[in-house]
């Protein structure tokens, strides 16, 4: 023991000197001195310290989870002479976990000062010191996730004569040692592990028609009716704000289209007056009694003094019609309260419905003529004249909104980041989906995050990530962007899909989830160009016709209508069952209209109608009734969010020419097959060796059918067959078939 105090003062007296007196931080000598390879230790598994992700049920205070983090440190001529024994050096891990930051008086976020968690060297279970090579291994006590959030932690270490504790204790962290990034993590609800379904909706077009020669845009009350037809768990709303159409200092109109676009928010704590619906027809008393509208809303709408005799909710008790509205309120103020009212009416019904709805946060841009230009032309970027620059990406020009400088722009980024807040607070929202997320700095994300989750700890935060996969990887959301537009619409072998989905999961970190689509609006309606694909096949090949004419559709159905219904539904399964719980998992989503063929985009600068009618005719209706029966299967399904997968790149039959995409789904209590003809023109079939199964599931008996496109869509015949014989697989699959088999055993 004496020995080893002796050895610990000289040896400290020499890393003091290493640490505090010969180095500043950043130029340190890494041939003398080095920290790092920080590692995150959950349970069982070790893990790096780039962005991981974990989980946790916000309805239960026990669900947190715990974890320890270690980090290395070598020392010249003492790591590498002995092994470093505690005492000789201090080490302490420095993390912000389950801390959201404060928001001041003024509205600003700052984030948390954070906490030290002490560490020690690693020990051996012999008591002896772990070492790596040449460098000695610490790792920290417990700490325990209990919040949702985005959180940093970074190792450093002190070799001063302060406690731990002192404020002036000089610490040097392993980012000041030797080139490391902070540890990050995102925390999620739970919930988001069952690979929700989203919808995307435009309230401007949902339920839109031409009355008297003019556009009458959609509203809130449009989507409440219309709750139980949407095939999803989660309703993403575009941008619901007031948009702008001129610009401020030219005085032009400078909208995109005729209507303008849903991203040129004009103010982002004013709804678009047009999804109040027709004020006309409002009860204001009505509203106020139910509690959709509040006293909140009052001061907020009021921001410039309220009218006489209306001093909150129940004051509008006396307001009976809407000529006595607009004498009492004004235009302007009764169309934003009843546009609250509608907006938590929507929300009301999506939750009876045990829907979700979150809405679009738009972060890079507001109109040309929104009044923060006045307030805050230091908020943006602007060019050679002063005046804000226009938005442009690539050859993409947006001509009618003005650019943000955003980038470590602390008052801007706290006043967009309390937007998400006040929202959910106010109407009851369930989360975003953050506009272009993967151009925004990682350090504002994390703000969003926490706001967010500080207000409400199961808020869903979906992130839009249109770059690279390796440029996602660090995104701080619950569900990020998989956005499959080109593979789904252009891709007709499987080859490029299996190599697709396990870059996916090689890239990513366990628990990942993406928002994969095939379609959304900002791309051409992939019904539209299949249909066009279809018809060409069916008009050039006389085989193909009489293939489809067995299989008996109804006379009042174009077959390149039923095939596009057939191909959309033959995509979102890929995106249900492709994913995996080992790494990347798919949330189906769906733009307003997959669901029932539409062919018209969404298109929402201008004034073209989509055509609901669709649901209840033709092709329409059987892919609508098709896509409700998907929905009412994926949600009862726990092997999509438990499962891991197996794609069955093998096919052993001979000649073969890779039109058959198919995978086992599979956990510790069952497996599935999935298998999709890609092949729009003939049947075919694959054999599979499927033998590590008998390890999995001693005892295979069997393949029942779960969910197969053709008979979901009311077709006379069955998308395919399938059975296991000797360790292999044999199916037979329909063009442009897809099915779902449960193995029984």
């Amino acid at each position: 023991m004496t020995h080893n105090i002796g050895r610990s003062c000289g040896r400290r007296d020499v890393i003091r000197r290493k640490l505090h007196e010969t180095y500043i931080a950043k130029q340190f000598d890494n041939t003398d001195i080095w920290a790092g390879n920080m590692k995150l230790h959950a349970g069982k598994d070790i893990l790096p310290s780039t962005l991981q992700r974990f989980f946790i049920d916000t309805t239960n205070p026990e669900s947190g989870i715990e974890i320890r983090i270690s980090a290395e440190i070598y020392i010249k001529g003492v790591t590498d002479a002995a092994p470093l024994l505690d005492g000789e050096i201090d080490a302490a891990l420095w993390t912000d976990i389950n801390k959201h930051g404060i928001v001041d008086k003024t509205g600003s976020h700052f984030p948390d000062f954070g906490y030290l968690v002490p560490m020690s060297v690693l020990r051996n279970p012999d008591g002896s010191p772990v070492v790596n090579g040449n460098n000695a291994v610490f790792i920290s006590e417990p700490v325990r996730i209990e919040k949702t959030g985005a959180f940093s932690y970074t190792v450093q270490f002190s070799a001063d004569d302060s406690e731990l504790g002192d404020i002036s204790k000089s610490w040097m962290c392993v980012n000041d040692i030797a080139h490391n990034n902070d540890g990050t993590l995102s925390v999620s609800p739970s919930r988001v592990l069952d690979c929700p379904s989203v919808m995307e909706i435009c309230v401007r077009k949902y339920g839109a028609r031409i009355e008297n020669g003019k556009f009458v845009s959609g509203c809130f009350a449009d989507v409440t009716r219309d709750i139980q037809n949407i095939p999803a768990d989660i309703i993403y709303l575009l941008p619901i704000f007031e948009t702008g159409t001129g610009d401020i200092f030219t005085g032009e109109d400078v909208r995109k289209g005729e209507l303008g676009s849903v991203y040129a928010v004009k103010d982002f704590y004013r709804l678009d007056p047009a999804y109040a619906g027709d004020t006309r027809e409002k009860n204001f008393a009505a509203l106020a009694s139910d509690g959709l509208i509040t006293d909140s809303d009052i001061s907020d709408v009021f921001k410039r003094g309220k009218p006489n005799d209306i001093e909150n909710a129940a004051d509008l008790k006396n307001i009976k019609t809407y000529a006595e509205a607009l004498k009492i309120l004004g235009e302007d103020a009764a169309a934003q309260l009843a546009a609250r009212a509608a907006l938590r009416e929507l929300v009301n019904a999506a939750h009876l419905a045990g829907k979700l709805v979150v809405f679009d946060l738009v972060l890079m841009q507001t109109s040309r003529d929104s009044s923060l230009i006045k307030e805050h032309l230091d908020w943006y970027e602007l060019d050679e004249n002063g005046v804000p620059k226009i938005h442009s990406i690539a050859w993409l020009v947006y001509s009618d909104v003005a650019l943000f400088r955003l980038k470590f722009n602390r008052p801007l980024q706290s006043y967009l980041s309390a937007v998400a807040p006040y929202w959910m607070k106010t109407c009851g929202l369930d989360g975003v989906r953050i506009d272009a997320s993967q151009t925004v700095d990682r350090i504002f994300l994390k703000q969003i995050k926490n706001r967010i989750n500080e207000a409400r700890p199961d808020a869903i935060v979906i992130g839009e990530t249109l770059c690279p996969l390796d440029e996602a990887l660090d995104i701080p959301a619950d569900i990020i962007y998989s956005l499959l537009v080109d593979n789904h619409v252009n891709v007709d072998r499987a080859t490029p899909y299996y190599d697709l989905f396990e870059t996916y999961h090689r890239m990513f970190p366990r628990g990942a989830r993406a928002l994969a689509y095939f379609e959304n609006h900002d791309s051409d309606r992939a019904s539209a160009r299949w249909m066009k694909t279809f018809a060409e096949i069916l008009d050039s090949n006389p085989a193909t016709q009489e293939l489809w004419s067995f299989i008996k559709v109804a006379k009042h159905n174009s077959y390149p209508e039923v095939l596009a219904a057939l191909k959309s539904l033959q995509c979102s399964m890929i995106n249900i069952f492709s994913g995996t719980a080992d790494a990347v998992n798919f949330c189906c989503a769906l733009e307003n209209g997959t669901d029932f063929i539409e062919t018209t985009r969404t298109d929402f600068e201008k004034e073209t109608l989509l055509d609901f009618s669709k649901r209840d005719r033709g092709a329409g209706a059987m892919a609508h009734q098709a896509y409700m029966s998907l929905h009412k299967l994926k949600t009862g399904l726990s092997i999509i969010a438990e499962g891991s997968v197996f794609y069955l790149r093998e096919n052993l039959s001979l000649g073969h020419d890779d039109r058959l995409f198919a995978l086992i789904r599979h956990n510790a209590r069952e497996a599935f097959v999935f298998a999709a003809n890609l092949d729009p023109a003939s049947r075919r079939s694959a054999t599979f060796d499927v033998s590590f199964l008998s390890e999995k599931m001693p005892g295979i008996s069997g393949i029942n059918t779960v969910f197969d496109n053709y008979r979901a869509m009311g077709l006379c015949a069955d998308a395919g067959v399938a059975e296991i014989k000797d360790d292999n697989l044999y199916m037979e699959i329909m063009p442009l078939g897809a099915v779902l088999s449960r193995i029984t055993g």
